[in-house]
């Protein structure tokens, strides 16, 4: 939602936005985890297919249908961030009668046992030819409001659906003909939901098959905000899309993977786990991505089969680069317990395995990276609840080096951080342990303590204990970082619903969702100074510079954003402030020793300055409203 202050006239951002407008057209389906709500003990498969047949905008909409068997359905998502003033709303079509649906609800999870449960509250219902506004009181203890219904809902007729939220927990809510914009119903209540994620309820009865067509949902808020220095999802979900029924040889779960960025061929790459049904692996397939973003899977998967008179299923998958051949390490399960399989590719693709290199115990998931001419291996071993860690010259030939503790049985990720000459290692999350964790070494044997880094959500897409889980991270072609301001993760999001995959009650969906740890200032990143809590971005920077040299301080919020910025040029960079009466003070690093810069602006005078031995200065200016900003040298 717009905000009535100056910054509202500062450029549009890169970086990732927290909101996407376009319909179905790419993915949206996938910001949502179907979880089903109904008591059937037998497999129930969704049937939500994204087509193309007389879309309601643009060139697909979303179709929730009933089959003849119960459906009943939430779909939901934290891909968006809720903070009030909320405004949600999407368009629909009922194109068979016989299904109840609640659209744009507010989910709240309001049960942590083992079996989680949730509201659907807030929601504008139609069942039948009627809607109504829910603020429900229930198990959850809603403040109870008033239930209206209005006979408006036409066949095939398109409406629009819209929830607000006031920051006082007003709810206003209304129902429009699409064709006409006439408002053809209103609503009004207070709610008292701690909202945890969107959701879409969907129930078509046995023996009926009612269907309804969605699109254009759009989700607008107030201060989409990201800390620096802080772990955090991005908020868009979609980053590995699949046609909206994947076929079986492709798998239900993208999972277990290794991702690296080939400068070599300026493509970033991925290895990941097939996971099928009741099987939990059966091989891996491979894909590629310009952008990290959109990927596109290799028409041929899998790439990397087993041995199946060995083996009676696959697991991780990791995969590094050096002196242009990939090596990979997979996991075979032999039973009670699992072997490591070592393979080696010119390409990426065609594969020669090379037998087991691991196999006198229990070796599961691994992760390695490479340092100075040294293989490390970080691995759950020699129990299915201990991590260890191992080293090889040759890939082949390993060496126990410690044991590590761990909670329970958890699985890992790592890197090395090549600017600090740090190892990382990740421990995901767990039921004992909500979150993710991470601990540094300096010689990539023996770990510190591991903190929490990121908490798995209370609804959507990630919302069990184990749902932040097996990470991997945009890694160069040996395992490293190269920078510490602009580390991206991918991990493995897991869902709960008892009615799943067989055998499977934490199998959800296995989406990859996308998690980043920035900081500094970003090149045409909106950000944020906020006195005593430090610098937000207003977007999810994933390819945006970082601004060298270049911080800002106030005692009052800030609002600004960097254009471009070249410690080295005679016009060092650009900028623009807004803010109501705040005095900031630029901190300038890296700048020309012992030189002369003038800094300008349209509002105020020229500041004239000299940096010290280091290239350093510090400058304090006033700012009242919105102001652009000049520094060059004299």
């Amino acid at each position: 939602m717009k905000n009535e202050t100056p910054a509202d006239s500062l450029p549009v951002q890169s970086g990732l936005l927290p909101i996407n407008k376009d319909g179905f057209e790419s993915g949206d389906r996938e910001n949502f985890a179907p979880v089903y709500i109904g008591d059937s003990e037998d497999w129930i498969r969704p049937q939500f297919t994204v087509s193309d047949k007389d879309p309601i905008a643009g060139n697909y909409s979303l179709i929730l249908s009933g089959d003849g068997t119960e459906q009943k359905w939430l779909l939901v998502s934290n891909a968006f961030q809720l903070a009030r003033p909320l405004r949600i709303s999407l368009l629909f079509r009922q194109l068979k009668p016989g299904a109840e649906f609640a659209l744009l609800g507010a989910v709240e999870r309001y049960s942590k046992g083992e079996t989680p449960r949730f509201a659907l509250v807030d929601a504008l219902r139609v069942s039948g030819a009627d809607v109504s506004l829910d603020l429900e009181a229930d198990a959850a203890n809603w403040s109870a409001s008033n239930n209206r219904t209005c006979d408006i809902v036409q066949p095939h007729a398109v409406y629009r659906l819209i929830v607000e939220y006031a920051d006082t927990g007003e709810v206003h809510a209304r129902i429009l003909d699409e064709q006409s914009q006439q408002i053809l119903a209103r609503f009004a209540g207070v709610s008292q939901t701690l909202q945890n994620g969107i959701g879409l309820y969907f129930h078509s009865p046995s023996g009926r098959e009612g269907a309804v067509q969605i699109d254009d949902i759009e989700i607008e808020y107030d201060d989409y905000e990201l800390q620096e220095g802080t772990w955090a999802r991005s908020p868009q979900f979609v980053i590995f899309k699949r046609p909206p029924d994947a076929v079986e040889d492709q798998g239900e779960w993208v999972g277990g993977a290794s991702a690296l960025y080939d400068e070599d061929e300026q493509l970033y790459k991925m290895w990941y786990r097939i996971r099928r049904g009741g099987i939990r692996g059966v091989g891996y397939g491979y894909a590629t991505s310009k952008d990290g973003l959109s990927w596109q899977r290799y028409a041929k998967n899998p790439v990397l089969m087993y041995d199946k008179e060995v083996y009676s299923s696959t697991e991780k998958i990791t995969v590094v680069k050096i002196d242009g051949q990939y090596r990979g390490w997979f996991t075979g399960d032999v039973g009670k317990d699992w072997h490591i399989v070592y393979a080696t590719s010119p390409d990426g693709i065609e594969w020669t395995q090379h037998g087991e290199v691991l196999n006198n115990g229990y070796f599961k998931d691994p992760d390695v990276v490479y340092v100075d001419g040294t293989y490390y291996m970080y691995l759950i071993s020699p129990t299915s609840e201990d991590l260890s860690v191992m080293t090889s010259k040759n890939g082949a030939d390993w060496k126990f080096e410690a044991q590590i503790p761990a909670p329970c049985h958890v699985h890992i990720g790592a890197y090395y951080d090549a600017q600090n000459a740090l190892f990382v290692l990740f421990q995901d999350a767990v039921d004992q342990v909500p979150y993710m964790r991470a601990a540094t070494s300096e010689d990539g044997i023996h770990f510190g303590p591991f903190e929490p880094i990121l908490y798995n959500a209370e609804v959507g897409l990630d919302d069990i204990g184990i749902g932040v889980n097996y990470p991997t991270f945009y890694r160069d072609g040996l395992g490293h970082i190269t920078r510490d301001d602009h580390v991206v993760m991918l991990y493995q999001a897991r869902h709960d619903y008892h009615n799943n995959r067989p055998g499977w009650p934490y199998a959800g969906d296995g989406k990859l969702v996308m998690a980043g740890l920035f900081h500094g200032v970003k090149l045409n990143v909106p950000s944020t100074y906020e006195p005593g809590e430090g610098l937000f971005y207003r977007s999810f920077p994933i390819h945006c510079p970082t601004a060298e040299g270049f911080a800002l301080e106030a005692d009052a919020p800030v609002e600004f954003i960097v254009e471009n910025w070249n410690p080295e040029g005679d016009v060092v960079g650009k900028f623009s402030t807004a803010a109501k009466k705040a005095r900031a003070t630029c901190i300038f690093t890296q700048l020309k020793a012992d030189a002369a810069y003038l800094l300008t602006s349209e509002a105020d005078a020229p500041v004239e300055f000299s940096t010290d031995e280091n290239g350093d200065a510090v400058i304090s200016m006033p700012i009242d409203g919105v102001q652009d900003w000049e520094l060059a040298r004299k």
